[in-house]
Parts: C-alpha cells; sequence; structure tokens
C-alpha cells in the first residue's frame, strides 16, 4: 500500500510547474525513500525611490521551495528543489543533483544543478540567512549562483572542508555554448573551534569557438572570516574579480543573475575601456542571540564594479533582527541604508529600503 502512495506523491510533485529545491537553501541528504520539505517567505518592501524622497511600498513572495530528497541503495543519495514564487520569473528546477556518496564524509560526487562552491555567504542555505537579501559583492561576483556541473566534496573532522566543481559557467538550466567550462573552488579550515578561515576561486575560459583563448577570461578570488562565540557571530568576506574584455561590443562576460531577485550592475564592456576590468568588495556582519530568541544584526557592505573609475563605489549598513518564533518559523526585519556614488556627477542618490520577510519551513 506505500509504494503506489509514495508513488502519486512523486508524480503530483513532478507534474506541477515548481522549480526543484537545491542543497545550498536548506541542506540535502535524509533516510532512505522519499522525504519532503520546504519554506516559503512573504515579504513587505518599502522602497525609496532615487528621484524623489517618498517611499514605494509592495507585498512580495521572495521565495516558494519545495524539495524532495533521500538516500537510495548502493550509495546514491538524490537531491530535487522546485522555486515557486512568481516574483523569480517562470517555475522550474531549481536544484536537482544526484550523488554518489561511498567515500563519504571525505569524498561525495555530484552531478546536475547546484550552487557554485564560492563564497560562505552564497553557500549560507537561502533559509538561513541572517539578513533578507545577500551582500551585493555575493550578487555581482560570486555567480552565477548555481550551474550545471560536477562537484566534488568533501571534510576531514571539524578541521577542514572542500568543495570543488567543474561548470559550464552559463547558470542554471542553460547549455554550455563554448568551448570553455569553469574551475570553481572553496576550502574551508577550521584551526580551532571559535574560528574558521576560507578561499574560493572561479576561473573560467569561457570563449566563443574560433576566438583567442584569452577572450572572456573570469578570474576572481574570495576570501572569508568567521569568528562564533557563545550566542556572538562576526563573518567577513572580501571578494575580488577580473574580467577580460571581449572582443565583440557589448558581449557581456558572465550573467550576474541569481535566483535572490537583486540589482545587478552591467557587466558588459565596450570599446575604449581597459583590456581588464577589476572589480572588487566586501562585508562584514556581526550579530548576537539574546535569550528572548531576538538576534539583533549589524552589517556593512561595500561593492566597486569598476577600480578603474574614480567614485562609482556602491556602499549599504544593513540595520535589523531577527525574531525567531519557533524552529520552524521567523520573521526578519532590516532598514538597508544605501548609498549609490555615480561616476558620472558624483551624486549621492539615495534608495532606502525597508524590508520585513515572514518564513515558514517545514519537513
Amino acid at each position: 500500500m506505500k509504494k503506489p502512495i509514495l508513488l502519486i506523491i512523486l508524480l503530483s510533485f513532478l507534474l506541477s510547474a515548481g522549480m526543484v529545491y537545491a542543497q545550498g537553501c536548506m541542506g540535502g541528504g535524509g533516510d532512505e525513500g522519499l522525504n519532503i520539505a520546504g519554506f516559503f517567505q512573504p515579504e513587505v518592501e518599502i522602497k525609496q525611490t532615487a528621484a524623489d524622497t517618498a517611499y514605494d511600498w509592495s507585498f512580495t513572495m521572495r521565495r516558494a521551495r519545495i524539495a524532495m530528497f533521500g538516500d537510495l541503495i548502493y550509495d546514491v543519495n538524490y537531491y530535487l528543489c522546485l522555486e515557486l514564487s512568481p516574483f523569480l520569473g517562470n517555475p522550474g528546477v531549481l536544484d536537482g543533483i544526484f550523488t554518489y556518496t561511498r567515500f563519504d564524509p571525505y569524498l561525495k560526487i555530484s552531478v546536475g544543478q547546484n550552487k557554485s562552491p564560492f563564497s560562505l555567504e552564497q553557500n549560507t542555505a537561502c533559509s538561513g540567512l541572517f539578513t533578507i537579501k545577500r551582500s551585493m559583492v555575493v550578487e555581482e561576483l560570486a555567480g552565477p549562483q548555481r550551474d550545471l556541473g560536477l562537484w566534488l566534496m568533501g571534510h576531514y573532522n571539524d578541521l577542514v572542508s572542500y568543495n570543488f566543481a567543474v561548470l559550464n559557467g552559463n547558470g542554471m538550466g542553460v547549455r554550455d555554448d563554448n568551448d570553455g567550462k569553469n574551475i570553481v573552488g572553496r576550502v574551508v579550515l577550521s584551526p580551532i573551534e571559535y574560528a574558521s578561515l576560507g578561499g574560493s576561486f572561479n576561473m573560467g575560459n569561457s570563449k566563443p569557438t574560433g576566438k583567442l583563448e584569452e577572450d572572456n577570461k573570469i578570474t576572481n578570488f574570495g576570501g572569508e572570516l568567521q569568528l562564533k562565540y557563545k550566542d556572538f557571530l562576526l563573518q567577513g568576506e572580501y571578494i575580488m574579480g577580473d574580467f577580460k574584455k571581449p572582443e565583440t561590443q557589448g558581449m557581456t562576460v558572465i550573467d550576474t543573475t541569481t535566483d535572490c531577485s537583486g540589482t545587478h550592475i552591467d557587466t558588459s564592456f565596450v570599446p575604449g575601456t581597459p583590456d581588464t576590468t577589476k572589480s572588487s568588495g566586501l562585508f562584514v556582519q556581526a550579530m548576537y542571540m539574546t535569550p528572548w530568541n531576538l538576534q539583533p544584526i549589524i552589517k556593512y557592505e561595500m561593492f566597486d564594479p569598476d577600480n578603474n573609475v574614480d567614485n562609482n563605489e556602491y556602499s549599504i549598513i544593513t540595520f535589523g533582527f531577527n525574531y525567531f518564533i519557533n524552529e520552524w518559523s521567523r520573521i526578519q526585519v532590516n532598514y538597508r541604508y544605501v548609498a549609490d556614488y555615480l561616476a558620472t556627477d558624483g551624486v549621492d542618490l539615495r534608495n532606502d529600503e525597508i524590508l520585513i520577510q515572514f518564513q515558514a519551513r517545514f519537513q
């Protein structure tokens, strides 16, 4: 009797127009058979327009995700996640990975579509982010956030963990359209109980057929630090990237679109700019969990889309708190003080935001 019921549940998900839920959003693995989990995040957005001091506000649904995962026989597990929020485009597969776990925890091999193993914040579960939005530098330089490829990952006790991948480099749901692949990796060391130190890299040579080998070359590096003592947590990350100018006018080097519906910088190149555009940025955030399930947080972030241009940095300070109603639900409130410095006239355009998010998880 159980098998027909499981089959009906599985078919109902496959026939729905949903998008698959990522291991980087909730965590994968599980017991034998079929496990179902998910979460959704309704939100209130109050935004100040750059041309006016007035605020516009709207109700949105940042994410709505459902996942199926579990262990199969012969050291294999699966993870399939669907995105259902209409605010993130057409629903469809977000993550879908097949993992061989024979050598776990030292080595696991995955193939399919999943998060790129670059950046601390990018690989923080979407349902576990400390601020409602990821940092601008992560949105811009750690992408594409999801991709198709092959992953090798593992860890040794709590001392070291690693994750390396060979990816298409074109983003999720896109067939490779060039001769190159992206090599991406992240290593995290935890020499003492209270601290971890890590680094990431993304080296791509996504050249169109017939172009010179150095065309469209992308080289990104990131460093991360996390300190945790009792209920206090401090995180920081610095990312830098080099983008080699392609020969074609207006060609976009990297698709920075992610599933977080953020505003992205146009990374297209035009003639007359330097051969290589260098970008960089960072974020630092600190938070403390009080005895009342209330977690105040402050975050500073900066992003410079082109180090060769003066006065074009973007900086954001986020003040807020996370209130945990119980293990499965929380409320996040963020005030984002945004300063945009335009290279054309040096004018500071204000577009501050107040974001209120409600999250419910189930499993």
